[in-house]
C-alpha cells in the first residue's frame, strides 16, 4: 500500500497535555488511546487550504471544544447536534462532543432543515452546533441552544483551533464514560417513513471498525479522501470514525458532486490519497465523465483500496471500473442499523464475488416468507445477528426508545443469496418483490441480465397486475436515441432465454426516454409502478410517434411584431372577464353559484405580523427573493418530490406564478419564435407568448404528447406544459414527462413545465415534476406558485426555477420589471410556511377527494369531461348544445346565475366544453349547477 504520511513540523511532545487521560482496556479507551499512540502524525489535511493536523493538535481542539461544551452546562449522555459542511471544524467538534462525554447527533443539512426542530426534540438536544449558512427557522424554533460556528476559512467563534489556557486545565476526556453509552445517534428515514433515530454505543463502532479494517486491509498507512458528507453516517463513520481508529490520514474536502468528477483527481494525486470510499453513483458518474487519463494512470501505478457499498452495485459498472482503472473494488454491506456485515478483502479478481464474506463474529440467515432456512444459493430475506447491532430506534415525536436486542435476528428488508463458501450477495429489496404465481421474483437478477446488452442503458424491473397469477414481470428501458424497442425486444428475449429461468422473463417491455431518479441516483421504481398501473388502464391501441421531415426554413425570420399591434391584438383573460362579471352582479346583490373561481378557498389562520423583521419588511428585497424562503422552497422540492436545486442560483421568487411564466418567455424568446401550447391550455399561455413577440401554436386537444413533434418547425423554441393541467385536471406521467425531456434535446428547446397545482392530487407518486427527469434543468424552467398551491391566491407570490444560466436572464427582467416581489408577503411566508403548509395539506386533500365525488355525479347526470383527477376544476363537454361556449356560458350566468368559463378561452379545439371549477362553493350548491349546466345542454341541443 502507498505510504504518503506526513510528519508534524518538529513540534516536541512533553510540554503537551495527555489527550487520554488514564489508561482503560474497553472500547472507550482504544478511542481515546488513538491520539497518543499517533500524537506526532499527520491526521487531517484540507485539499481546499493545505492547512494539516496532527493527531495531537486534533486532541487538544478537541480538548478546547469539550470545555466550551462543559461551560455551556453539556454534561455526560446529553445529546449535541452539529449541522456543518465538511471542514476541520465538524471533525474537532464532533471529537470535542465526545470528549465532553456527551452524544454526537449529526444533521444532514438537505435533510435535517425540513425536520429539524422534530429531531432536535426527539432526542432532546442540549445544543446544536451549526454554521450561519446552514441555520434555517427549524433548527431557530426548536428551543435548543444554538452555537454559530463559521467555517474554517474564515475564522471561528468556537475556540478550536488551540487548546490555550483553558485547554491546560484539568479536562478528563469521556470522563464517566462506559464502552455501552452512545457514542452517536443517527438519524435517517426511508422514502415513505417519519425520520428515526438510531443510537450507536462506542462499542459498536469500535468493534465493527476493527473488525471491516482488518478485513479490507485498512492502517496507519492508509488516506483516505472524505468525499462524502460527514453529517451523514457513510461520512462520520466510514470516512471519520474509521480512519480514524485505523491511525489513518483523511484529506478533507467538498462533498462529491456530478460537477466534481472532471477535477476528481487532482486531490487524490496532489495528496497521496491511497484508499477511496466510493458509492454505487459516484462510480456511475466517473465511468460517464471522467474522461481523462490521469485517474487510470494514477490508479495503476499507486494501486489505492476501493470499497462501495450503501447501494447494490450493478455488475456492468463494477466490471467497467475495474478496466478502466485497472484496481478492484472492495464491496462491503451493512445497514444504520448493524454497520457493517460483509467485506470483500484483498484478494485476486476471480476469487471476489458479491458484496464479501461475513465479518467475524457476525452470523447471517436467508429465510423464505415464513422465516425458514433456505439453502446456498437460494434467494430470500437477509436476517443478521451482530454484537453491533444498535441500542434501538428513537421515535421522532415522543423521543423513547424502542430496543432492538443483540441476541434476536434482525430483519434487514434487503433480499440476497449466500452461497455454500459464505459469500452475501444483495440482489434486491424485499418491497421490490414481485410475487408471480406465488413465486417470488426478485427484479435485481432480470435488471442484470438485460443490462448486459450494449443497448440498454438502464432498465428497472417492476410487477404489474396480472388477471390470474396476481403480478406479471414489466422491463423498463432507456434505450439509445437510435435505437427502437420493436427491433431490441426480440434480442432482450433471447437474452433472459438464456439467462433466466422461464418464470423471471419480463412479460411485458416499456421504454422511456429516462428513468426517473432521486437525487443520488437512485431509480424510482414507485413512479415507474404508478405510471404503469396508469397506462395499462388506457386505451392499449399503438401510438405513432412520428417524426419531422417537414422542417425547413418557411418560418420569416425576420418577422417582427410591431408592439401596438402585440396588443392590440391580445385578448382578455376569459377567466378573469367572466369572474369581473360575477363581481358586478353580486355587488347588485344577486345570488350566484360561482364554478369559474381558478382557487379553493382555505380556512387559513392570519398569524402575526409583529414578530416579522422590521424596518426591513418596508423596504426592497433582494431581487431574487429572500434567501430564506428560497431555501425553504429548496427544501421543499427534497423532501416532496426528491429533486434538489440551489436556491442561491436555481430560484427566483416572483409576484404571483404568472409573472414567472411571463419572465421566463421574455427570457427564452426572439421575435418570431413558435412556442407549442397543448388544448385545452390556461388562458394566459398563447397571450403571454404574443406579449413576448413570440408565436403560439396551438396543439388539438385530441393530440397527446407523442404528437408534439409534427408540429416542430426550424422556428420552435419551446414547449408549455400545465402540469397537472387547468382546466382539465389531467396527470402527465413519466413516460409523457421523459418523452418532452427527450424531445427538448434532439431540438433543443425549453419545457415550460407550470407546475402550479403540483399538490393538487392525493396520489403523490403520480406526479413527475420535470425537475426528476432533466436532473440538471438544461431545457427546463418550472413555475410554481405558493398562492395556489396554498390557498392564498391574492397574496400573488409564485416562482421559477431553472439553470442558473437562464436564471441570471430572468433575474434582469424581473430587476427592471418588478424589482422585487412584496417583501413583507416575503418574510410572512418564510416565517409561516411549516404552518400553513401542515394546514392546508389537509384542506388540499379534502378538495381532491370531494372531486372524486363530483366526478360520479358529472357520470351521474350524463355529463361528460375530459379525463384528469388532479386539481379542482373539470372541462366538461357542451357538445350536444347548438350554443358556442360564449354563447353558453352567458346564457347559463344571465338566466341561471351559474357562471363557467367558456372552453374557447382555453384553445379553439375547445369551444365545445366549459371549465367548471368546484374549489369555492358547497356540495350542495356545485350539484345545482351541475344540474342548471345539463339542463342547459339539453335546452340548447342541435
Amino acid at each position: 500500500m502507498n505510504k504518503s504520511r506526513q510528519k508534524s513540523s518538529g513540534r516536541s511532545t512533553a510540554a503537551r497535555p495527555s489527550t487520554a487521560g488514564p489508561s482503560r482496556p474497553d472500547a472507550v479507551g482504544r478511542f481515546l488511546a488513538v491520539f497518543q499512540d499517533r500524537a506526532d502524525e499527520t491526521f487531517l489535511l484540507d485539499a481546499r487550504t493545505g492547512r494539516t493536523g496532527t493527531y495531537a493538535e486534533t486532541g487538544a481542539a478537541a480538548r478546547a471544544a469539550a470545555l466550551e461544551l462543559r461551560a455551556l452546562g453539556v454534561r455526560r449522555g446529553d445529546r449535541v447536534a452539529l449541522s456543518l459542511d465538511n471542514s476541520f471544524s465538524f471533525v474537532e467538534l464532533f471529537l470535542g462532543v465526545l470528549y465532553a462525554g456527551a452524544v454526537a447527533v449529526p444533521l444532514h443539512p438537505t435533510f435535517s432543515r425540513f425536520k429539524a426542530g422534530d429531531i432536535l426534540r426527539a432526542c432532546r438536544a442540549k445544543a446544536i452546533l451549526v454554521s450561519p449558512d446552514l441555520m434555517c427557522p427549524a433548527i431557530a424554533e426548536s428551543g435548543t441552544r444554538v452555537v454559530t460556528v463559521r467555517p474554517d476559512d474564515k475564522g471561528t467563534d468556537w475556540p478550536t483551533r488551540a487548546a490555550g489556557p483553558r485547554g491546560e486545565a484539568g479536562l478528563v476526556p469521556c470522563e464517566g464514560v462506559g464502552e455501552d453509552d452512545e457514542l452517536a445517534i443517527v438519524f435517517t428515514s426511508g422514502t415513505t417513513s417519519e425520520p428515526k433515530g438510531i443510537g450507536h454505543t462506542y462499542r459498536d463502532f469500535v468493534t465493527n471498525a476493527a473488525l471491516l479494517s482488518e478485513r479490507a486491509g485498512l492502517g496507519p498507512d492508509s488516506r483516505f479522501l472524505g468525499l462524502l458528507p460527514m453529517t451523514y453516517l457513510g461520512g462520520h463513520y466510514n470516512l471519520l470514525l474509521i480512519p480514524f481508529l485505523c491511525g489513518s490520514s483523511l484529506v478533507v474536502t467538498d462533498v462529491f458532486d456530478a460537477k466534481g468528477a472532471i477535477r476528481f483527481w487532482r486531490p487524490v494525486m496532489e495528496h497521496g490519497v491511497n484508499t477511496l470510499w466510493l458509492v454505487p453513483t459516484i462510480i456511475s458518474i466517473l465511468l460517464e465523465f471522467d474522461r481523462g487519463p490521469e485517474g487510470p494512470r494514477y490508479c495503476r501505478k499507486v494501486r489505492p483500496t476501493v470499497l462501495c457499498g450503501t447501494a447494490p452495485l450493478p455488475a456492468k459498472h463494477k466490471s467497467a471500473f475495474e478496466e478502466r482503472y485497472g484496481i478492484p473494488i472492495l464491496e462491503n454491506y451493512g445497514l444504520s442499523e448493524t454497520l457493517f456485515l460483509t467485506s470483500d478483502g484483498p484478494a485476486e479478481p476471480g476469487q471476489r464475488t458479491g458484496v464479501g464474506p461475513l465479518l467475524p463474529g457476525i452470523a447471517a440467515r436467508i429465510v423464505d416468507r415464513h422465516d425458514a432456512d433456505l439453502s446456498p444459493g437460494a434467494e430470500g430475506e437477509i436476517l443478521a445477528r451482530t454484537p453491533c447491532l444498535a441500542r434501538g430506534y428513537y421515535d421522532i415525536r415522543k423521543g423513547d426508545l424502542s430496543p432492538l436486542s443483540k441476541e434476536d435476528w434482525f430483519a434487514t428488508g434487503d433480499l440476497g443469496i449466500m452461497d455454500c463458501r459464505g459469500t452475501l450477495s444483495i440482489t434486491g429489496r424485499k418491497k421490490d418483490l414481485i410475487i408471480r404465481g406465488g413465486i417470488n421474483i426478485s427484479p435485481s437478477a432480470i435488471e442484470e441480465a438485460l443490462s448486459a446488452h450494449p443497448a440498454v442503458l438502464r432498465c428497472a424491473v417492476v410487477g404489474i397486475p396480472h388477471r390470474l397469477l396476481g403480478e406479471d414481470v414489466a422491463a423498463v428501458l432507456r434505450l439509445p436515441p437510435d435505437t427502437t424497442l420493436e427491433e431490441v425486444k426480440p434480442k432482450l428475449r433471447e437474452v433472459c432465454e438464456k439467462a433466466l429461468p422461464a418464470i423471471y422473463r419480463p412479460a411485458a417491455y416499456f421504454e422511456l426516454p429516462e428513468l426517473p431518479q432521486t437525487t443520488t441516483g437512485k431509480i424510482q421504481k414507485n413512479k415507474i409502478r404508478a405510471w404503469l398501473a396508469e397506462k395499462l388502464q388506457e386505451d392499449a391501441a399503438a401510438r405513432g410517434r412520428p417524426g419531422a421531415p417537414h422542417l425547413d426554413a418557411r418560418i420569416n425570420a425576420a418577422r417582427f411584431f410591431a408592439p401596438s399591434k402585440v396588443v392590440a391584438e391580445s385578448v382578455q383573460a376569459m377567466s378573469i372577464k367572466y369572474n369581473n362579471r360575477v363581481y358586478e352582479m353580486q355587488r347588485r346583490g344577486a345570488d350566484i353559484t360561482v364554478l369559474s373561481l381558478g382557487e379553493a378557498f382555505f380556512d387559513i389562520p392570519l398569524y402575526p405580523f409583529d414578530d416579522l423583521p422590521f424596518p426591513a419588511g418596508y423596504h426592497y428585497s433582494h431581487s431574487r427573493g429572500i434567501p430564506d424562503l428560497r431555501e425553504k422552497l429548496a427544501e421543499y422540492f427534497r423532501e416532496q418530490y426528491d429533486v434538489s436545486f440551489d436556491p442561491e442560483l436555481q430560484i427566483i421568487i416572483t409576484a404571483g406564478s404568472k409573472a414567472a411564466i411571463h419572465m421566463s418567455l421574455m427570457s427564452l424568446l426572439n421575435p418570431g419564435d413558435e412556442v407549442l401550447i397543448h388544448e385545452p391550455a390556461w388562458v394566459s399561455y398563447p397571450e403571454q407568448v404574443k406579449l413576448c413577440y413570440g408565436v403560439p401554436v396551438m396543439i388539438p386537444h385530441d393530440k397527446n404528447v407523442f404528437h408534439f413533434e409534427e408540429y416542430v418547425t426550424n422556428r420552435t423554441k419551446a414547449v408549455i406544459i400545465n402540469n397537472p393541467n387547468n382546466p382539465s385536471g389531467k396527470v402527465f406521467n413519466v413516460e409523457e414527462i421523459s418523452h418532452l425531456c427527450m424531445l427538448a434535446e434532439k431540438y433543443k428547446l425549453f419545457i415550460l413545465s407550470d407546475e402550479a397545482y403540483s399538490d393538487f392530487l392525493l396520489d403523490g407518486e403520480r406526479f413527475v415534476s420535470a425537475g426528476n427527469i432533466d436532473k440538471g434543468l438544461q431545457h427546463t424552467v418550472i413555475c410554481n406558485s405558493m398562492s395556489k398551491n396554498y390557498g392564498m391566491s391574492g397574496w400573488r407570490v409564485g416562482y421559477c426555477i431553472t439553470n442558473p444560466a437562464l436564471t441570471d436572464q430572468i433575474l434582469k427582467v424581473n430587476q427592471h420589471l418588478l424589482t422585487c416581489p412584496a417583501t413583507i408577503l416575503e418574510h410572512y411566508l418564510a416565517k409561516h410556511f411549516h404552518d400553513i403548509i401542515r394546514i392546508t395539506k389537509p384542506q388540499i386533500a379534502k378538495v381532491v377527494r370531494q372531486r372524486a365525488e363530483i366526478a360520479k355525479r358529472l357520470d351521474a347526470i350524463g355529463l361528460r369531461s375530459l379525463p384528469g383527477t388532479a386539481t379542482f376544476y373539470f372541462f366538461v363537454s357542451i357538445a350536444p348544445s347548438s350554443l358556442s361556449s360564449e354563447e353558453f356560458c352567458t346564457r347559463l350566468l344571465d338566466h341561471d346565475h351559474v357562471c363557467v368559463v367558456p372552453g374557447l378561452g382555453y384553445g379553439r379545439s375547445c369551444d365545445k366544453f366549459v371549465r367548471v371549477s368546484v374549489g369555492t362553493e358547497s356540495l350542495e350548491r356545485i350539484y345545482r349547477g351541475l344540474d342548471k349546466i345539463k339542463a342547459l345542454i339539453d335546452a340548447t341541443k342541435a
